[in-house]
């Protein structure tokens, strides 16, 4: 008996650590599996902004449509009229330097059909400055006659890789000019021209 007694003497020690042992990797789970849910809650309200913002661009063409089918009602309806309007609905063909035709019809430019013209932007190309890309998708709102609206839709769907990493985890913005400036805060360019042109050798 005294033998037993001195045997669990020594191996409570031993059982106190394991114990402290499970105890940490249990808090350990426990805050893994608190960080995991909201990572799920956030990547939820991302999915929902997204969805809520093609939701939103819908409305306003459909409200857009609206207007110009009340205005063609109301307007006469002479022979000069009608041409009038026939050349308002007829699509507007502008080449592209690719050689691909650009269809534009008032209000109803999709992003599918804008795709390889809007360049992606990802933040990871240093050779690629986000002032650049910036000018670019202000460059083709003005050419195709983009909304506002149209044009922060088209260039949030735009962003890739590092870009599109910090825009799930910013508040969402509403106006292009919001979006813009606080993209070339987070990506401005900090280096020289020296080690573009270096960059661009290799």
């Amino acid at each position: 008996m005294p033998l037993l007694r001195e045997e669990e003497e020594e191996t409570k020690p031993e059982r106190r650590v394991n114990q402290r042992n499970m105890e940490q990797l249990r808090r350990e789970l426990e805050a893994a599996q608190a960080e995991l849910g909201q990572l799920r809650i956030q990547n939820e309200m991302a999915i929902s902004r997204d969805e809520a913002e093609q939701l939103r661009y819908e409305l306003e063409q459909a409200r857009r449509e609206a207007a110009d089918l009340r205005q063609q009602r109301e307007s006469p309806s002479t022979e000069n009229g009608r041409e009038e309007r026939a050349s308002q609905i007829e699509p507007d063909y502008r080449r592209e330097g690719d050689g691909q035709e650009f269809e534009r019809t008032d209000h109803r430019i999709q992003f599918k059909d804008l795709e390889g013209i809007i360049p992606k932007f990802s933040g990871d190309d240093k050779t690629y400055p986000v002032e650049n890309w910036i000018e670019t998708v202000e460059e083709h709102a003005e050419l195709y006659g983009w909304t506002p609206l149209q044009t922060l839709v088209f260039g949030k769907k735009s962003l890739e890789g590092s870009a599109k990493l910090w825009l799930d985890t910013q508040p969402t913005f509403r106006l292009w000019s919001d979006l813009k400036m606080h993209l070339a805060s987070e990506f401005e360019m900090k280096i020289n021209s020296r080690e573009v042109h270096q960059m661009l050798m290799k």
